[in-house]
């Protein structure tokens, strides 16, 4: 059911901007463009059971990030915008995380696990400052997105430093599964710098949330929410298709 949500919400963000412009909802008159988008290496971590600080969780687990477990997320995009600064972009992401118990409040639970993703998204982007106008250049422009996709993850589990593959026969209440595909939900805010009119460098700062508590590999007895993704990226975008569509100044003669 999970799973068939976000083909439906991926279906309805392929065929908005087809139906918006059929119906005069985006102006393509003024121009639309292409880009090629790479999110370079950054920083990225998953929010998941295992890890976390010596507190109490508080604004969904954000106090849990642990510098020295942070990796790295990549992604290659391609986006289609258009000049009322709606557009769409498809996103092919791959990343690596890890997470351990040592030096949190789960110390004596002695966990710790490293995964591998691999996942593909499709996102609606709003501009909110600035634009993609073909005809002048916007140094800044700011804005949000928001999509579906799914998600393969790929976890090694480890309990005091040995390998595991099944839940221990001491915690029976714990759950392994180092394998999972799950249905995500990005969100998050952009920002770009046009250097010219087709090359920009910029930033992203998002969340991916994620159907799935096993991320990490493992669902313990005390889970209270679904694994999730952070990232800060770098972006480099390059623009490498105009479509124009210029107007039309006729005039008119009367006999």
């Amino acid at each position: 059911m999970k799973k068939f949500l976000v083909i439906i919400q991926l279906v309805i963000l392929c065929l908005f901007p087809i139906y918006s412009q059929k119906k005069g909802l985006i102006n393509t008159g003024g121009g639309s463009s292409m880009s090629v988008v790479l999110n370079s290496v950054g920083l990225a971590y998953c929010f998941g059971d295992i890890g976390g600080s010596y507190q109490e969780q508080f604004l969904n687990g954000i106090n849990d990030w642990d510098i020295s477990n942070t990796r790295y997320l990549v992604s290659l995009g391609l986006r289609q915008s258009f000049k009322n600064d709606l557009g769409y972009k498809i996103n092919v992401l791959y990343g690596s995380f890890v997470g351990d118990d040592a030096n949190s409040r789960n110390e004596m639970r002695d966990y710790s696990y490293k995964n591998k993703v691999v996942g593909f998204s499709l996102q609606a982007e709003y501009v909110i400052l600035g634009g993609f106008d073909p005809y002048k250049l916007n140094l800044h422009t700011l804005y949000i997105y928001l999509g579906g996709g799914i998600l393969n993850s790929d976890s090694k589990l480890w309990r005091k430093g040995l390998s595991i593959s099944e839940t221990p026969s001491d915690r029976p209440y714990d759950k392994v599964k180092l394998t999972d595909t799950t249905p995500i939900i990005p969100v998050g805010i952009g920002y770009q710098y046009h250097l010219t009119s087709n090359f920009s460098i910029g930033a992203e700062l998002g969340w991916i949330y994620s159907f799935s508590d096993y991320l990490d590999g493992i669902i313990t007895q005390y889970s209270k929410r679904k694994d999730t993704l952070a990232n800060l990226n770098i972006t480099f975008t390059y623009k490498f298709k105009d479509t124009l569509t210029l107007p039309c100044h006729c005039l008119s003669y009367e006999k």
